[in-house]
């Protein structure tokens, strides 16, 4: 545990945006325990596969087993730099959900200024309504004025702690306007312009960035393989080849073209708006 923790603090120094990732993901625990605990499932994780390639060596009349230990090693590492890069992936996840449920939550907020409900009562509102992430965020605030503190001090805590700027920026202008004395419901009626007109423009983007993915998909997804797959057929025609092999490479590339897609799909839904 003590080695860990040593080797843990050393690596520490290799990622300094793991403290923030680790905060605005919401993970409980700072970039030492974080890195500890990655290295213990880590070398778990290495032991396993370096067990089961063994084996499977033994079966498969192998004898190379040296070879077991660099693959184990390499599988190991991108594993432990995927827990690394986990809190960031998770933060990512938060933003756009908050984001998502940013506007709606805004909009039933100026409702109820309106409506003349005082503004904890909002809040717990909200906190209630099922706008997601959004919706946590001011439960956590409400379970920090119902343990005792001010109204103020709760909202900034919760923005020092959100990873969205578009949050973050709405919540700083009810503060300001709480601080100020101001008319809540003029400066939420300003914020919630602001965000629709920042969703017109993240929308119109996405459709301007969307054509040429469009074009690469028609090219990469639909002509090059219709004209790869008669080149392998006349390929595998004139050479001769068995047709175990051929089967083999038909199915190698039919695997590419499904990794392709499910490439494809990821780079569409990482480019889509955060507010829609």
């Amino acid at each position: 545990m003590t080695i860990f923790s040593g080797l843990a603090q050393l690596l520490a120094k290799f990622f300094p945006f793991l403290k923030l990732n680790l905060l605005y993901a919401g993970i409980k625990k700072n970039s030492q325990e974080y890195i500890t605990e990655t290295l213990q499932k880590t070398i778990v994780f290495f032991i396993s596969t370096t067990v089961v390639l063994l084996i499977l060596f033994f079966f498969l009349g192998i004898k190379q087993y040296a070879i077991v230990l660099i693959i184990s090693f390499f599988i190991s590492f991108f594993f432990f730099l995927r827990f690394i890069f986990l809190p960031s992936i998770r933060a990512s996840k938060r933003i756009k959900n908050l984001e998502k449920n940013l506007l709606p939550a805004l909009q039933s907020i100026f409702v109820q200024i309106n409506s003349g409900i005082p503004l904890f009562e909002i809040l717990t509102n909200i906190s209630k309504a099922g706008h997601g992430e959004v919706s946590n965020e001011f439960t956590n605030a409400v379970n920090e004025i119902n343990a005792g503190k001010s109204q103020i001090e709760a909202l900034e805590e919760m923005v020092v702690k959100n990873p969205s700027l578009f949050f973050r920026r709405a919540i700083w202008q009810i503060i300001n306007g709480m601080k100020s004395g101001a008319d809540l419901s003029i400066t939420i009626k300003q914020t919630i312009s602001l965000l629709a007109e920042e969703k017109l423009i993240q929308i119109q983007n996405y459709g301007a960035r969307l054509n040429p993915l469009a074009m690469f998909y028609m090219l990469i997804g639909i002509i090059l393989p219709a004209l790869s797959i008669i080149f392998i057929i006349l390929f595998v025609s004139v050479i001769n080849i068995q047709a175990n092999m051929a089967k083999i490479i038909f199915l190698g590339f039919y695997v590419f073209i499904l990794l392709f897609q499910i490439l494809f799909l990821g780079m569409i839904n990482i480019r889509r708006p955060s507010l829609v």
